[in-house]
């Protein structure tokens, strides 16, 4: 388990981080919240997301963030404001994932996110595609 103040890591049954003194009573330490451990993890975490640029809410809904993807679904709707939540999800979609979604392991995060970057960035290739095709049809 690790602190969410510092990220410092803690024993199961401490009370209060020896790195920053916090107290690991919160809620959100009782839900062992796990923070990326490495450099490289964190570079991972904090990659372009192809699923959340493209599947937006479909894609916050698979990484449990419920309230994230209704307002996600209803932002998409408002003309030339949909593109905002598209470029938001596409910067900050894994870092969602990672804190919204109980992971076991971050082998298991890093094989979901590729499975759902594979599918999105195979939707925007057909979609770049139908919006090319029609453009260049008339």
């Amino acid at each position: 388990m690790h602190c969410i103040h510092c990220g410092g890591k803690l024993s199961d049954d401490s009370k209060y981080c020896k790195n920053c003194g916090s107290s690991t009573d919160d809620k959100a330490q009782k839900r062992k919240i796990k923070l990326p451990a490495s450099i490289d993890e964190k570079r991972i975490v904090r990659k372009w997301s192809w699923a959340g640029f493209t599947l937006g809410w479909a894609y916050l809904l698979g990484m449990r963030a419920g309230w994230w993807a209704l307002l996600f679904l209803i932002l998409n709707y408002i003309p030339y404001v949909g593109v905002i939540p598209m470029i938001y999800l596409g910067i900050e979609g894994r870092k969602i994932a990672w804190e919204k979604r109980n992971w076991e392991d971050f082998d298991e995060y890093i094989d979901v996110q590729r499975k759902w970057d594979i599918w999105g960035i195979i939707i925007f290739v057909i979609l770049a595609g139908l919006i090319i095709l029609g453009v260049y049809s008339e």
